[in-house]
């Protein structure tokens, strides 16, 4: 076969193994021989994954994973199940609500799938084990159509499907990254390459052969549209490398054909999949438009893209929790050996896929010789072009660098695109297998032994494949996880009995959503705990930061319990949640400092005594009897219309560690103050300076009045208050140094801002 054909090569038994047509569509009088295939896969993939998971054990009314992020994704359904969709959640960052536009998504499809199982069940939980479980079938079927419409023989079809169906990939990310799990639009992507780069018409020869208002060429352009609908809302990261290859894929298809007209069906799928990513990102971007962007959430540093890149050694090594001790202990030596870990375990292609891989960096070597590289079949070929853009771009100093810097920061996460390479692997280890499989039958002096041959290998694959690619480590810990979950569960149960109907429930500690580091001993989300077992409370956390609705709560924090409680009480809280896991001492001292103020221990404790309840309704009432109806209006005012920080020109990204949050700036740059009030207001700027010179540089602040305040500032920070009068709308303090950039950065960055805060002094002197 020449460069330019576009049909796959098959081998002699073809009428045997072909039975899918070039769009993909079953022929058919081998229909039911595919559906039996589609159905013989799935249940082989569902019994490797009870063996993998001991699905037996499993409530699937608890979900496998209750913490991390794995919470925030079942928020995400749980709103989608009781409001409608997940944009808007009155329950969360109360008394505002969640306002989700500032967390733009396009991978919507699995959000889509959770509304419609939600017709079906209340139970949130149940929704998202469904959902997780169901994806490991998805990603077989997906795997299989393209694996037959490729050529693949039906049984090596089958064996590759369920490998890439249980890719330790699939396990690690899990629930907690539920959306990555759910990698069943990969294949199709890759159906959508193999258009690109051989620059066939996406719909063949149908509209030839039938006409243009044939059923047959509607049924392929749903077809075809549908596949893109998948790919480009199903992830944000695997539809943009998507696009990716796609592009480089069109380019390669120019080349080979020497023609133009072979760049037009990439063009074509590009336009597609960014137009169905463009149509999932609408509403954020038009409520970004009217609000304006929001610069604390989800923006990236480019030396993330570097951190979380694909490293070779990681792709071919045995995975974390290998079932063979050498094994597992030679990734352990990796890891603690090198360093930069991008995401570890996460990117291990497993044995088959390994063996892929590596024959697919082989091919081009193979090619160049002149000897085999004709004997090389054009798909194997393709896969590794597909294989060897893929893998420089992602790799740690890949062209995903240069996307860094010149495109988007975005896509920290290159090595994600361990899933694709994972698929192209397995297509090409089950091609090899096919020859092998050719070879078998045609052995002339043992005819017969070729087809049982083959089986025993393709078991032997299988086998070894599931082994290699699960572990007990990726068993979910039923027991521990569902008596936490029910301990959650009788706690919020009991405070939706002593609150009415839709009161708000403040918590603390205060901790600010989404993607922040652990507190004490609190997970990223923890505090979502309330919501997600909750039928009609309102909570404080979940406001989106970098927006007033949900940053009132960081200067109110800074104040004494006493002051914290009685504000929320006239804001109009009616119950405060205590997660002793956010403190040192388990919240001992503020649970005593709590006790003093509101004259009672906690009313409600978790049956585990991780997290604690106290009614404030009486405290309440004594708080207000104790002002005039004027007071509290300005309280309430000052509290839930604070007077706000914001970083402004010359700033870098938020950065945290050890407790505090910090920006570095250039040698010049602004920090805005907003008073949304209609009077003046006294507020004082709390904050540290620090460079990173051990020698002390001035530090010059010209202040909103016209002042200048300079201080002298080194490595070691320098606490800063700064009282200032503000008149209402919005000010700026200008700040400049001489000290020098920090070397071994590169950034320009010449000072640092720490735990920056302003606090309303009328706040500060509110005693209760």
């Amino acid at each position: 076969m020449t460069a330019v054909e576009s049909r796959p090569p098959v081998a002699d038994d073809t009428a045997e193994r072909v039975h899918v047509t070039e769009a993909g569509g079953l022929g058919g009088r081998h229909f039911w021989g595919e559906v039996r295939l589609s159905l013989l896969t799935l249940f082989v993939t569902y019994a490797a994954l009870a063996g993998a998971l001991r699905l037996w054990r499993a409530n699937l009314r608890v979900p496998f994973i209750y913490g991390g992020d794995a919470n925030s994704h079942a928020m995400l359904f749980k709103a989608v199940m009781e409001h409608g969709w997940y944009e808007a959640n009155p329950n969360l960052g109360a008394p505002y609500g969640q306002h989700f536009h500032d967390f733009p998504m396009a991978d919507n499809l699995h959000l889509v799938v959770g509304k419609v199982l939600g017709l079906f069940t209340h139970s949130y939980a149940l929704v998202v084990n469904v959902y997780f479980l169901a994806t490991f079938g998805l990603a077989a079927l997906t795997a299989l159509w393209v694996l037959r419409w490729l050529g693949m023989s039906r049984p090596v079809s089958l064996v590759m499907s369920v490998l890439f169906a249980i890719l330790p990939y699939h396990f690690m990310r899990g629930e907690t990254h539920l959306f990555l799990a759910a990698y069943y639009g990969v294949p199709l992507a890759t159906y959508l390459l193999f258009k690109a780069v051989r620059g066939e018409s996406l719909l063949g020869d149908v509209a030839a052969r039938h006409g243009w208002r044939s059923r047959r060429v509607v049924l392929r352009l749903v077809g075809l549209l549908g596949i893109c609908v998948v790919v480009g809302s199903a992830s944000s990261y695997y539809a943009s490398f998507a696009l990716l290859l796609v592009l480089a894929m069109t380019l390669l298809a120019v080349i080979r054909r020497r023609s133009w007209r072979a760049a037009l069906p990439g063009l074509a799928i590009v336009a597609l999949v960014a137009g169905v990513q463009f149509v999932n990102l609408l509403p954020d971007l038009a409520y970004q438009r009217v609000h304006g962007a929001n610069e604390a959430v989800a923006h990236r540093s480019p030396v993330e893209t570097e951190v979380f890149s694909l490293k070779l050694s990681q792709l071919v090594l045995p995975m974390d929790y290998h079932r063979v001790r050498a094994a597992a202990k030679l990734r352990t030596r990796y890891i603690t050996t090198f360093p930069i870990p991008s995401e570890g375990a996460q990117i291990s292609l497993g044995l088959m896929a390994a063996l892929g891989f590596l024959w697919l960096l082989l091919v081009p070597l193979l090619s160049l010789t002149g000897v085999e590289g004709r004997r090389i079949d054009v798909r194997h070929r393709e896969l590794s072009a597909f294989a060897v853009v893929a893998f420089l771009v992602a790799t740690t100093g890949g062209l995903s660098t240069l996307v860094a810097l010149l495109v988007t920061t975005q896509l920290r996460a290159w090595n994600r695109m361990t899933i694709y390479l994972a698929f192209f692997s397995l297509c090409a280890l089950g091609l090899l297998l096919d020859g092998l499989g050719a070879r078998l039958r045609a052995w002339k002096t043992r005819p017969r032994v070729g087809g049982p041959a083959l089986a025993a290998v393709l078991v032997l694959v299988l086998m070894v494949g599931w082994y290699d690619q699960t572990s007990n480590a990726f068993i979910p810990t039923y027991k521990a996880t569902a008596d936490d979950f029910g301990s959650d569960d009788v706690f919020v149960r009991q405070i939706e009995a002593a609150l009415p109907r839709g009161a708000m429930v403040f918590q603390l500690p205060y901790v600010p959503f989404p993607e922040f580091p652990p507190v004490v001993h609190m997970m990223d989300y923890d505090e979502l705990r309330g919501y997600l077992h909750s039928k009609h409370l309102r909570w404080s956390y979940g406001g989106i930061k970098g927006r007033p609705d949900a940053d009132w709560q960081t200067p109110l924090s800074r104040q004494p319990v006493a002051t914290v409680l009685a504000a929320a009480s006239i804001v109009g809280y009616e119950g405060l949640y205590l997660d002793r896991y956010g403190y040192l001492d388990d919240g001992r001292s503020i649970e005593a400092e709590i006790t003093a103020a509101v004259g009672s221990p906690p009313q409600i404790v978790s049956p585990n005594n991780r997290l604690a309840f106290w009614p404030m309704r009486s405290f309440a009432e004594r708080v207000r009897a104790s002002m005039s109806a004027d007071a509290l209006r300005n309280v309430r005012d000052v509290v839930l219309r604070p007077t706000t920080f914001a970083y402004g020109a010359g700033f870098f990204q938020d950065e945290t560690g050890g407790g505090h949050v910090w920006r570095w700036a250039r040698q010049q740059s602004t920090v805005m103050l907003d008073n949304p009030s209609k009077e003046t207001r006294e507020v004082t700027l709390h904050m540290a300076l620090a460079t990173g010179s051990g020698d002390a540089f001035p530090a010059r602040l010209e202040l909103p009045d016209g002042t200048v305040q300079t201080v002298d500032v080194s490595q070691t920070p320098t606490p800063l208050d700064l009282r200032l009068r503000l008149a209402p709308g919005p000010h700026a303090i200008k700040l400049s140094t001489e000290a020098p950039g920090v070397v071994g950065d590169a950034r320009d960055i010449h000072l640092q801002v720490i735990d920056a805060v302003v606090l309303n002094n009328e706040l500060v002197s509110f005693r209760p």
